[in-house]
């Protein structure tokens, strides 16, 4: 890329950047989700102002005629040739190659997936009477988030905390469509940016309620999946000797059963370590482990043409 043009496209995405407003609450803010994505906002203007003084940086360079130091000259490079700067991939915490090369990121696809979670979280408002609905794919870590939801199910309607994150598990999987409205339910919370892979797309309701009759996708269906607690059950929850068994019996079509259904980013990267949530479904259990069901984080690496 010539230097003029890139650098025009530089001061673009500056100034859409600092276009995005990101509302930041004070620090006595303690509601579990609310501080959740408070700390996420606090986390995207640091990571906003990072770029920022490095194009700035680059821009002063260019405009004053000034020899470049080895970080900068690097930066310039992988910019030059439409490469997105690993310290960029770094601070959103994206995967690499297993060289740490950027490979397969190219500007404008990180310029809009940037801007995408600015936005997400600049447009995020606590519900004042309803469910919370949180777009998982823009967080920079999966655990964080159900370490949040977990707390806010321990607060607000379990009142004990005998219980781990690891008991968050998903009832029922919805088509994220632009007309599906979200139960009026406050013993939920849902989770967007997710693709239902497998034979788990055999559970997920439409609009009207009914499960998808059409014929399973190889690249995934989008999801919100309605996520409930372990702790929230009368009956307590299964050892692992007890899930295991559960696990290799066979089971009734009409029974629900539950799973762990691990959730991937795309990549499969070390990065973003894989965690699990269980899924309750009526499906055998052969059936949607042969078929390699599980969610997936919508985060897609893009490679140049």
């Amino acid at each position: 890329m010539e230097v003029l043009p890139l650098l025009q496209s530089l001061t673009e995405f500056s100034t859409s950047m600092n276009s995005v407003v990101l509302p930041v609450l004070d620090d006595e803010y303690r509601k579990p989700i609310s501080a959740l994505v408070n700390h996420e906002r606090l986390a995207l203007k640091g990571i906003r102002s990072a770029i920022l003084e490095e194009i700035r940086r680059l821009n002063t360079v260019s405009v004053r005629d000034l020899s470049l130091d080895s970080a900068t000259w690097q930066l310039f490079e992988e910019l030059r040739h439409n490469c997105v700067p690993t310290r960029w991939l770094s601070l959103l915490r994206l995967p690499l190659s297993k060289t740490n090369v950027p490979e397969g990121w190219i500007l404008d696809k990180f310029q809009s997936l940037f801007l995408s979670r600015l936005h997400a979280f600049s447009a995020w408002t606590e519900p004042d009477d309803g469910p919370h609905k949180l777009p998982l794919d823009k967080f920079l870590t999966i655990m964080s988030v159900f370490e949040a939801v977990h707390q806010y199910f321990v607060r607000n309607h379990v009142g004990s905390a005998w219980c781990h994150p690891d008991c968050l598990k998903v009832v029922s999987l919805f088509e994220d469509s632009p007309k599906f409205t979200l139960p009026d339910d406050e013993g939920f919370v849902y989770f967007t940016g997710l693709r239902a892979m497998g034979h788990l797309q055999l559970q997920i309701l439409d609009t009207r309620g009914n499960f998808r009759r059409t014929p399973i996708s190889s690249e995934g269906v989008p999801v919100i999946i309605q996520v409930s607690s372990s702790c929230l059950s009368v009956k307590p929850t299964p050892s692992g000797v007890d899930a295991e068994e559960t696990r290799s019996k066979s089971t009734e079509p009409n029974q629900s059963i539950e799973f762990s259904c691990p959730l991937f980013r795309a990549s499969q990267s070390t990065v973003s370590p894989e965690t699990n949530i269980r899924v309750v479904t009526t499906l055998p259990i052969q059936q949607l482990v042969l078929s390699e069901a599980s969610l997936q984080i919508q985060m897609v690496v893009w490679r140049s043409e």
